[in-house]
Parts: structure tokens; sequence; C-alpha cells
């Protein structure tokens, strides 16, 4: 499609100057980055297409797709940050042909809605973040219990750290999660409190990172059940006339209208 092509960045204000916000695949391989100046970007590329940022409706579109994981794939899908999902699979990627399979699916699911997805699969939520942010693969899955090999060639800041603090790291030479976990702890605690500690001990398991999912509503629905099957057109359309102001009724108690019912006959 041809907005795959053209260079799209979406810009916000940032202190006193205008930024960009989120960048499309075509601007991204000409080199704009979030947070790089609108005014550098534009003489970096001068044919780019600039929408204003919508972090609201951003919000509200990533809280919509976690309801819809939440209902079809995992009971427990955390908001992570502004453009990530954090999915508990234990105990239910079986039922979708193991991890591989259904990050794939996934994948395939996002693509379908207009979302470019990565996917990480680890035993933790950190681990699992800097995987699908490292770039490259779609998939990328550690194994059981080997996040400290998968993260150690990894840039510090894929620990979720503070920028202040992977400014300061980066002065001290410190720029991959491997020379991070080489030194003191001690050290790391005095020079920055417990932040960095902690979400270096979260990434590897040490430390626990509880998710907060969201909650789907239950959905309104009213049920007529049968000691024997009902196979005619005739007894259907009785039961749906029976039904029907149920519904009404119970949507009414609720303060609530609908727009689609649907009817499922099992």
């Amino acid at each position: 499609p041809v907005r795959d092509v053209v260079p799209l960045v979406t810009v916000a204000r940032q202190g006193g100057r205008v930024a960009i916000a989120a960048a499309s695949p075509a601007a991204q391989a000409l080199g704009l980055r979030p947070g790089m100046a609108l005014t550098q970007a534009r003489a970096q590329v001068p044919e780019l297409q600039v929408r204003d940022a919508d972090p609201a409706g951003d919000r509200a579109d990533l809280r919509r797709l976690a309801m819809l994981l939440a209902r079809r794939w995992t009971p427990v899908v955390d908001l992570s940050d502004p453009d990530g999902l954090l999915l508990d699979l234990t105990g239910v990627a079986h039922l979708h042909g193991g991890e591989v399979r259904m990050a794939l699916r996934l994948v395939r699911l996002l693509a379908r809605h207009g979302v470019n997805a990565c996917v990480g699969i680890a035993d933790t939520a950190g681990a699992a973040w800097a995987l699908a942010r490292q770039g490259g693969a779609v998939v990328r899955i550690c194994p059981p219990g080997a996040q400290a090999e998968a993260l150690d060639p990894l840039p510090v800041g894929l620990l979720r750290l503070p920028e202040s603090a992977i400014e300061l790291l980066a002065r001290l030479g410190v720029t991959t999660i491997g020379q991070l976990r080489a030194l003191p702890r001690g050290q790391l605690a005095r020079r920055f409190g417990d932040a960095v500690l902690a979400r270096l001990d979260q990434a590897l398991g040490a430390r626990a990172e509880p998710l907060d999912p969201v909650v789907p509503p239950e959905r309104v629905q009213v049920r007529q059940r049968f000691a024997e099957p009902i196979a005619t057109a005739e007894a259907i359309a009785h039961w749906l006339g029976e039904l029907v102001p149920r519904l009404v009724a119970v949507l009414r108690k609720a303060g609530l209208g609908a727009r689609q019912v649907e009817l499922v006959l099992d």
C-alpha cells in the first residue's frame, strides 16, 4: 500500500520543541526516530508527512486490543506502556499450538488489524519486553531460565531504565546489560538507588513483577436451555420472541443499550 512507502511521523511538543512521537517503517528506514526534533527530520526528509500525535486515542485503541486478546487468547493482558502489551501465556500456549505457533498467529492477527508487531517470549515480563524491542526477528523466544544469556548483549535501555540512568551508565562506559550485570551491586545501589537493580532483577527473575491485567466487561446475555433439541424455524422464532424482551429488561436495568445482538445456538 502507498501508506507503507510514504514516510510518516506523528509529533508532539516536548518542552520548547516539537519532536517525533512515532515513525512509520518508511520513516525509520530513512533514519527518523522518536525523540528527534521535527525541524531536523524535515531537513533530512523534505517529503515527510506529519500528523499530530494522539496519545489518548492510541491508549484507547491499545486497551481495545488488550480486551480482544483477553477474551480470546489469555485472560491476563497488561498495558505495559504506550505501545506494548504483556500477555501471561502460562497454561494457555498449548491451546494455540505452542509458544512459537501462538506468537506467529498473534502477529498475523495484529497485521490484519493494521498493527506491525514484534513478539518476545520469556520467563519474565522484563526479558520478554526487551526481546520484543530488540529489532530484527518478528518473534524471539528465550529458553526457560536463560534470561541472562539472552539479555547480556542487549543495550541497557531495553531494561526500561530512566533516560537519566542510561546517560549516566553510558558515561561510565556501560552500554550492555552484560556489562551492567558485571558491576558490584553495592556500587549500583549507591549511584542509582534501587531503580536500576529492580529492573535488572525483574528481567532476570530474581524479583517479582506482578501484572495489572485489563478486565473485560461481562457480556450481557440471556439464555434458554432445553431438555430436548429444537430444530424448526418456528420454534427458534418463538424462543427469540421470548428471549429478546428478557434481554431488553436486563439492559434497561443496567442502563445500557446495544449496537449488536448475537444469537448463539449450541
